[in-house]
């Protein structure tokens, strides 16, 4: 997408808000050279029946982990609009169910890409972690030392386990995304063998890229902007 004014590339971070008027959704985007805005519009309805970006936000709001409803920045009339078509529209309640199965079998695919991302980027470490430098709650990791800095590990966040014997030795590889102050900073894998742990390999981001994805992730938080769900795929690249 490109300025129509001054030709500059568009993106993601170029979304400046978002408003409602009647049943679409029109999201604003200004140039960061000219402030030229564009305006693309989002129908809540297509041909009858709901359009299928708004699938995306109903069942992620069906994740009982997820504290934080999407489908609440939607006007509250146009909500239950959504809910009662829902229950009375057999063809969307198909719909969103491939939907949610859909989303099951990208999550898998996305992990697939993160870890192979991961090796190809990641640099090797290799260095066996003793009792100074990791500790564990509930037999897991939860925390590690590497270079004078502590990094902590959430169970939720593993993308990639495997086991395998060689030479009658279990070996186990687990891989997680790492954060800080509810950011994502980087990949961490450790490999588990003879009762040692090893950190095989790390990759962790710039402070300048660092710096870009809280810029936009604050402006998702605090609602300054809202991106069409559709886009959602193109996030990706943000790992």
């Amino acid at each position: 997408m490109y300025c129509s004014l001054c030709n500059t590339s568009l993106s993601l971070q170029d979304v400046d808000r978002n408003i409602w008027k009647e049943q679409s959704e029109e999201f604003i985007i200004k140039c960061p050279v000219c402030q030229t805005e564009k305006i693309l519009i989002s129908e809540l309805f297509e041909h009858g029946h709901i359009n299928k970006q708004y699938f995306a936000i109903i069942v992620s709001d069906s994740d009982s982990n997820n504290k934080e409803k999407l489908t609440d920045y939607i006007p509250q009339n146009l909500k239950q609009k959504i809910f009662d078509h829902l229950s009375s529209c057999q063809i969307c309640s198909e719909k969103i169910e491939e939907f949610r199965l859909n989303k099951i079998f990208k999550k898998i695919n996305l992990n697939e890409e993160t870890y192979n991302f991961f090796i190809k980027c990641a640099n090797d470490v290799i260095i066996e972690l003793n009792r100074e430098n990791i500790s564990f709650k509930n037999n897991n990791i939860c925390s590690f030392k590497f270079e004078n800095q502590t990094y902590t590990i959430d169970q939720n966040n593993i993308f990639y386990s495997c086991e395998k014997t060689l030479e009658g030795i279990k070996i186990e590889q687990k891989c997680y995304l790492l954060e800080k102050n509810s950011y994502n900073i980087g990949m961490v894998s450790f490999v588990f063998s003879n009762n040692k742990i090893i950190l095989e390999k790390i990759w962790l981001k710039s402070e300048q890229r660092l710096e870009k994805e809280k810029t936009l992730l604050t402006n998702l938080k605090n609602g300054k902007i809202r991106i069409l769900f559709e886009l959602i795929d193109k996030l990706q690249d943000f790992i």
